[in-house]
């Protein structure tokens, strides 16, 4: 069945984290499937490279839940591409002008800055994924930043408007619904090609940091688990995970 998300949100004034905060509201209760926890103030965000920063009430800090018991474990990843281009295509049609990019895994960039962060928690059970709570910071109003560990942007920024939260999540939950059918669907070799078609960097021959060695080589895509496939420019060929690969063309 097609999961609503943001069918249900539950809205918090002050939370450690949503990822958390959502964690244990479902220990505690029946959350359905597409729940999103939301808060005005985040004190303690996390994402993929540590702490989230974000100005009170002027960004989306929020976590949704969903029950993806029809994907095994091996294709978890698939929550990361659906997830991010759900984002990248909601952010592309506010900034059409603009080049709106997924840096793997699931950071999105506006040009070289990053204006979203996305941290997923998944839960197995047997062979199979039992829950997966996503979170996502979003840049919607703030206008100047301090701690990311890259140049970052905001909606704001990037158009000059002010936006209601409550409206851009509204929107936002259109096209993630959109991409999380495809994905319920079967069709994960559709999310797989457009999600390498969006991706930062890819086939571009730059300078990155590979296991604590300074190189120059490619980003030739992503395989089926999710690591990342790079190519130095000597010709030798990588499966890199998560921290094992810097950025360093634009990061600061």
């Amino acid at each position: 069945m097609f999961s609503k998300i943001g069918h249900q949100i539950i809205v918090v004034e002050s939370c450690l984290s949503t990822n958390t905060q959502l964690l244990n509201l479902i220990e505690s209760d029946d959350v359905n499937d597409g729940a999103i926890l939301m808060t005005h103030s985040q004190t303690n965000g996390r994402g993929q490279a540590g702490k989230w920063e974000t100005n009170d009430g002027e960004n989306l800090t929020f976590s949704f839940v969903l029950y993806p018991r029809f994907l095994k474990i091996a294709d978890q990843f698939k929550l990361t591409q659906f997830v991010s281009l759900g984002i990248r295509n909601f952010l592309s049609a506010f900034l059409p002008k603009k080049s709106v990019k997924v840096k793997w895994p699931n950071d999105i960039l506006v040009g070289d800055r990053k204006i979203c962060g996305v941290l997923i928690e998944n839960q197995v059970q047997g062979s199979g994924l039992n829950q997966s709570v996503i979170g996502i910071g979003l840049n919607v109003n703030q206008d100047s930043f301090n701690l990311f560990d890259r140049p970052a942007t905001s909606m704001k920024m990037e158009t000059g408007k002010t936006f209601e939260l409550l409206d851009v999540l509204d929107e936002l939950c259109k096209y993630l619904n959109q991409q999380y059918a495809i994905l319920e669907q079967g069709r994960g070799d559709n999310l797989n090609q457009n999600y390498l078609n969006h991706l930062y960097q890819i086939d571009e021959l730059k300078p990155y940091q590979v296991n604590g060695q300074l190189t120059r080589g490619k980003i030739k895509g992503v395989n089926e688990i999710g690591q990342l496939q790079f190519e130095e420019d000597s010709g030798q060929e990588w499966s890199l995970n998560l921290k094992e690969i810097t950025f360093l063309s634009s990061d600061s």
